[in-house]
């Protein structure tokens, strides 16, 4: 399983979803997203990668060839990984 978590550069909601992931020793991919691609994202598709239009958001890819999973909200996130 692939976890890929997106998120904004500063700390902020994102922070407590990698203590959880790094606490519970879960690899994932931290990406980055400055605030110039998560503004030129937004006009464009930006619920196709992300519910609601919002970070942070976490891509969960289980099996190949599948449909990946993304959960939106911080809250959210964190009850999974937890």
């Amino acid at each position: 399983m692939q976890l890929t978590l997106r998120y904004l550069p500063p700390r902020a909601r994102g922070e407590a979803l990698r203590m959880i992931l790094r606490h519970g020793r879960v690899q994932f991919t931290d990406v980055e997203i400055s605030f110039a691609e998560w503004k030129a994202h937004a006009k464009q598709q930006t619920k196709t990668m992300h519910h609601f239009g919002q970070l942070p958001s976490l891509e969960i890819s289980c099996i190949e060839n599948q449909p990946k999973v993304i959960i939106s909200q911080s809250g959210a996130i964190a009850r999974y990984c937890a």
